[in-house]
């Protein structure tokens, strides 16, 4: 076999699809069926050993609230050693740029899923989705499995091509990889059938359909020094920063090799020194670089209010910034940072103020008392009948000739700064919440507009309340005119 040279990439997907040792790997499939499917008592040990042994390991599963497939790389145990007896298992979830680490349920991993399949030649013949569809299991074919599989290069990398992650096309497009890739390899006599080895890859995504195998939780924790250091250095150690694909040679070799791949041939002996190389010198400093920084940035977080928050309203913020309802972000959004940032409820009420109205249009009335209550890390009501802290009925217009915020601002900080006490008349105003309800249509429309800038504001225009907001918006625009007319002739039902 000729060697191959490892390409540097700055995506994930680049990473995988280049991996020298793909073409090894797909000669040895049989190795990836073993490491999921249920055979022996020692099911379990054997599992997080498998998931554990290839630091480039993928694993498909099924997401936490869509139920389509979810792919996770880079699959390690931080834990199974004498030092550090209680399993571990953690990965990256993402094949762009950067990647998210993310801690998996140990619960679920241990979970073995018994259930009827249908037969092999069944699953190879669904060449359409009406068919994968309409599939029915077979009383003699057993499947016992774990709720993620391991996959082989061979699936991996047309995998990261494809647009979907539905189960049912992804069964078909499966089907279509394994005859593709044992037709292009029918000579090669040292290549295993796919249609013999990757058929537990169908019976996996059968079982997904049928709703047989259950979603796998998993949990991007940003408080988790180990789990966010683990993930700082692979990713450093194997997707490079810059912008420039470059490919590391051994020293000496003439860089005609690169326009001549047949010249000069290696051996297969120094295949994994190539890989070595490929790890190259810049990336190993990157790494000391960030472990030296390390200490700074703790020490910076400290002085980071959103850190000290409580678990819940990180957690619940954080949440919140999903993009798809599924992956969670392990930092929360520049403009909540910076919020929390801010020395006072004063300078936080100011910069809230002028994000909301500069960046997202809003014409917004904004009390102290919600600034104190959001500053404080309180976003759920306190009374079931009484709005308050992050709410619709927080966020007014602008009323004409207010004072606004500016002063609100100024007075708070002067007393933050210079007074030498608060009396009990100001603290009551500073936490004091008004609840303002709209009285006509084009309040109501300030009020939802306000809200989404809000919901912007600390989890990103881009995550899923304000995305709904935002449809909710556009429609209630194009109706207005008829719900101007229900208003007016008093035919609006509560």
């Amino acid at each position: 076999m000729s060697a191959q040279l490892q390409v540097n990439s700055n995506t994930w997907k680049n990473y995988y699809q280049n991996l020298v040792t793909n073409d090894d790997a797909n000669r040895n499939l049989g190795a990836f069926q073993m490491c999921t499917t249920h055979t022996n008592p020692e099911f379990e040990k054997n599992l997080f050993l498998s998931l554990s042994e290839d630091p480039d390991t993928v694993i498909m599963a099924v997401a936490p609230i869509t139920g389509n497939m979810k792919f996770y790389h880079s699959v390690s145990n931080l834990g199974g050693t004498r030092r550090r007896p209680e399993n571990t298992i953690v990965g990256l979830e993402g094949f762009g740029p950067s990647a998210t680490p993310v801690k998996f349920d140990m619960g679920m991993l241990r979970t073995v899923v018994d259930m009827k399949v249908p037969t092999d030649e069944d699953l190879l013949n669904c060449t359409d989705e009406t068919t994968a569809a309409r599939l029915t299991e077979d009383d003699f074919s057993e499947f016992k499995h774990a709720v993620l599989t391991v996959l082989p290069p061979m699936l991996v990398v047309p995998y990261l091509e494809l647009d979907t992650k539905d189960p049912v096309s992804l069964l078909v497009e499966t089907v279509s990889i394994i005859n593709m890739f044992d037709e292009t390899n029918k000579e090669e006599i040292d290549y295993p059938k796919a249609k013999e080895e990757c058929v537990y890859v169908l019976k996996f995504l059968w079982a997904v359909v049928n709703s047989r195998i259950p979603k796998l939780l998993c949990l991007a924790d940003s408080d988790d020094h180990e789990l966010t250091q683990w993930g700082r250095i692979r990713h450093a150690t194997s997707v490079l920063p810059t912008s420039t694909n470059s490919i590391v040679l051994p020293p000496g070799l003439p860089p005609a090799t690169l326009a001549n791949p047949n010249a000069n041939q290696l051996n297969a002996a120094s295949d994994s020194a190539l890989h070595e190389l490929s790890g190259n010198i810049k990336n190993q400093t990157d790494v000391l670089e960030k472990m030296r920084q390390d200490k700074a940035e703790e020490n910076k977080e400290k002085n980071h209010k959103f850190v000290l928050l409580h678990e819940s309203t990180k957690r619940l913020i954080l949440n919140a910034s999903s993009t798809d309802g599924e992956s969670i972000p392990s930092e929360p959004e520049e403009t909540c940072k910076l919020f929390y940032a801010k020395t006072t409820v004063g300078k936080a009420m100011d910069y809230m103020a002028m994000t909301l109205r500069e960046k997202f249009g809003c014409v917004v009335e904004i009390s102290t008392g919600l600034v104190s209550a959001l500053y404080t890390g309180k976003f759920i009501r306190e009374r079931e009948d009484s709005p308050s802290n992050f709410s619709f009925f927080m966020v007014p217009k602008l009323k004409p000739l207010s004072s606004g915020f500016a002063a609100q601002a100024m007075i708070l900080q002067l007393k933050a700064t210079q007074g030498k006490g608060w009396s009990d008349s100001d603290l009551k105003e500073a936490v004091k919440q008004g609840i303002v309800t709209p009285t006509s249509l084009n309040e109501l429309q300030y009020q939802l507009q306000n809200l989404w800038g809000l919901a912007a504001f600390f989890f990103g225009s881009k995550s899923v309340l304000p995305c709904q907001l935002g449809d909710f918006i556009s429609q209630m625009q194009n109706h207005a005119l008829i719900v101007e007319a229900k208003v007016f002739y008093g035919t609006i039902k509560s």
